[in-house]
């Protein structure tokens, strides 16, 4: 499929999501055939050829993921769905878990809006993130999803999106503004995107709180944590474990058993961000908010 073809069906999609949410939202079924059997299609994958596809993988007691992408009987990518609406910020030990018992490296799972995926050898950290009803969402973050992607690869990371050789918007680095040249003033909207130096891209469009989360959850995944605690110049605590936990403010699991400080001023998330990022020695100035 060609990138405004792609384009014009994320469109259509948001326009079914925006007419249809209510139906959808009680549906699960509905939102597979109405929202991510055609996404799935579009990207290269063909549910009608079982030797490609097979819904309900895997036997008893070691899960059932809605979705597994297979090549010569053997998973590599699966798929877990949700109705239209389900928050999936809770469903990353389920679909942890199906990489686990599978033995596959890769995993995603959708409501048919919101769209995350896995990487269980970077220790199940998302690699891959787009929201079909978010305008602000470029279709080229679904190629990480594309099917010739994996071909060939199934062992392997599949190449970043940004290292493809196609036509489109900037790589991350030179999207937005530099974390560091942010300064919240009272009243502003919400930001959009987070870019990291790797190529990771995060959805912070919900709130300022989601900057700091975003990091934490990417120096985590990334293994960029060497020690703990992690405390700014002033000797403030930004990130502990669970057994010092009850110290932080509203305190929030960024990823095994790291906690940061949810409780905080849209300022003080910033400021929070670009702290994690210099106490694990990664520069503020190669991180890039996106409105």
């Amino acid at each position: 499929m060609r990138l405004d073809e792609l384009d014009r069906l994320v469109q259509t999609l948001r326009d079914r999501i925006k007419e249809h949410h209510k139906l959808l939202g009680g549906n699960e079924q509905a939102t597979r055939y109405a929202l991510i059997n055609p996404l799935l299609t579009s990207l290269g994958w063909n549910l009608a050829d079982p030797s490609e596809f097979q819904p309900e993988f895997g036997g008893p007691g070691r899960g059932r993921p809605d979705y597994a992408m297979v090549h010569e009987g053997e998973p590599y990518l699966v798929v877990e769905a949700k109705k239209l609406g389900t928050p999936i910020d809770g469903t990353h030990s389920q679909v942890g878990g199906y990489l686990l018992n599978h033995h596959v490296q890769y995993g995603v799972v959708t409501n048919g809006d919101e769209w995350r995926g896995f990487d269980s050898r970077a220790d199940d950290r998302v690699v891959f993130e787009f929201q079909v009803s978010e305008p602000r969402s470029s279709p080229l973050s679904l190629l990480w999803l594309w099917r010739g992607n994996f071909m060939g690869k199934t062992r392997r990371q599949p190449v970043p999106v940004h290292h493809m050789p196609m036509p489109g918007p900037p790589s991350p680095p030179s999207i937005g503004k530099p974390l560091p040249e942010i300064r919240y003033e009272k009243g502003m909207a919400n930001p959009g995107r987070l870019f990291f130096p790797d190529g990771t891209e995060r959805d912070v469009s919900k709130s300022w709180a989601r900057v700091q989360v975003a990091t934490g959850e990417w120096l985590v995944g990334g293994d960029k944590v060497k020690h703990l605690p992690l405390r700014n110049e002033h000797g403030t605590l930004l990130m502990t474990d669970g057994r010092d936990a009850g110290r932080l403010l509203k305190a929030r699991e960024v990823g095994r058993d790291r906690w940061i400080s949810t409780g905080l001023s849209p300022k003080s998330h910033l400021r929070r961000a670009k702290e994690l990022l210099e106490s694990c020695r990664v520069d503020p100035n190669t991180v890039r908010l996106g409105a």
